[in-house]
């Protein structure tokens, strides 16, 4: 889903970690980009391989986009793999939203700006739109609903 804005951040960066569950897809981009099989459910093997790849250097921009509850497990974890003004984006479904203001108590990582995912005009967001409404929030540094609730 965040494909083309991989692709993009990774032409901005000296090393790009993408740990995912389909490794193979990211791979083809090249570059500074290191995608390896990452599984957020199995959250210490996530958080080791993590830190072993980042062979103690720190990360600088994170795109969060983790479901519950692993997500919940998995962010005190990845707060010690952050530089002191690292820049975090997360990535939260609006499903089970009704209200914008219920979203703020999602937040998990303290001073970071939500991609709050809407519909699109046919209903479900397109990978182009989420990967375009990711890249403004990282471009603006503010929080910002991606389509419409």
């Amino acid at each position: 889903m965040l494909l083309e804005c991989s692709r993009i951040l990774a032409k901005q960066s000296s090393l790009c970690l993408l740990p995912n569950r389909h490794p193979d897809i990211f791979s083809k981009l090249g570059g500074s980009v290191n995608s390896f099989y990452g599984n957020w459910e199995k959250e210490i093997d996530f958080f080791q391989v993590c830190s072993k790849k980042l062979k103690d250097k720190k990360i600088d921009l994170l795109i969060w986009w983790c479901h519950r509850p692993y997500s919940q497990r998995l962010a005190p974890l990845m707060t010690s793999l952050l530089a002191p003004n690292a820049k975090v984006v997360e990535v939260i479904g609006s499903s089970n939203l009704d209200d914008l203001s219920k979203v703020e108590k999602r937040r998990l990582f303290p001073g970071s700006y939500l991609a709050v995912l809407g519909r699109g005009e046919n209903g479900w967001l397109t990978h182009k739109e989420i990967s375009q409404g990711v890249l403004e929030i990282v471009e603006s540094q503010q929080s910002k609903l991606i389509g419409r609730l």
